[in-house]
């Protein structure tokens, strides 16, 4: 993965402040990318992510974004476009969607309030946020869409495991696929595992 070579590109990773998104927004500065980072509440860790951003030469901001507030994703857009104009920017060549929560709640006890949640983060959180920013996405950019495949060893971390699958599944099926272009321009989607995000990122070149 790499804009070295040519005019610097820039990429949004939601959830960036840490986890699987900081390492993606952190490496893809180090191969040349500016950066966008959005973080739900802890604005101090995102912040930590952007200085860490700069400090290699590119160019970040965090932006909050609550992923649940269907509503809110106007005001966002507008954000998103302000910010890209302040940074030299017109569009993002990537939409990284990784922000996201754990399940620590057997099947026999997850209440419909946690499973509500769940959706709202994990499917209706990435669905919608992805259709309205899908205009801002350069022509031939990339939706990249995280899923961790692979569960920790523990049994708190297995015990959610399947419900966050099942929002995944739903995510392959209504953003658009690895396989198939999206009707709006040549923006092209794709699943990741969680530890190749950045080789998607390396294809969006």
């Amino acid at each position: 993965m790499s804009s070295q070579n040519s005019t610097p590109k820039i990429i949004l990773v939601t959830g960036g402040g840490r986890g699987l998104g900081r390492n993606t927004a952190i490496s893809a500065a180090r191969s040349g990318f500016d950066v966008i980072v959005t973080y739900h509440s802890n604005r101090d860790a995102a912040a930590e992510v952007v200085s860490e951003i700069e400090g290699l030469g590119r160019k970040a901001v965090a932006l909050r974004l609550d992923t649940t507030d269907v509503g809110s994703f106007d005001a966002f857009a507008a954000s998103l476009r302000s910010e890209l104009g302040r940074l030299g920017h017109e569009n993002i060549h990537a939409l990284v969607n990784n922000a996201g929560i754990g399940l620590d709640a057997p099947f026999a006890t997850t209440s419909e309030v946690l499973f509500d949640r769940l959706v709202n983060i994990h499917y209706k959180g990435v669905f919608f946020p992805t259709q309205k920013l899908l205009p801002i996405i350069s022509d031939g950019g990339r939706i990249v869409n995280l899923c961790f495949h692979r569960v920790a060893d523990s049994s708190r971390a297995r015990r959610g495991a399947r419900r966050y699958r099942t929002c995944y599944r739903g995510v392959t099926v209504h953003v658009p696929s690895p396989d198939k272009r999206s009707a709006y321009r040549s923006v092209r989607g794709m699943g990741a595992l969680s530890l190749s995000a950045t080789r998607c990122l390396d294809r969006t070149r």
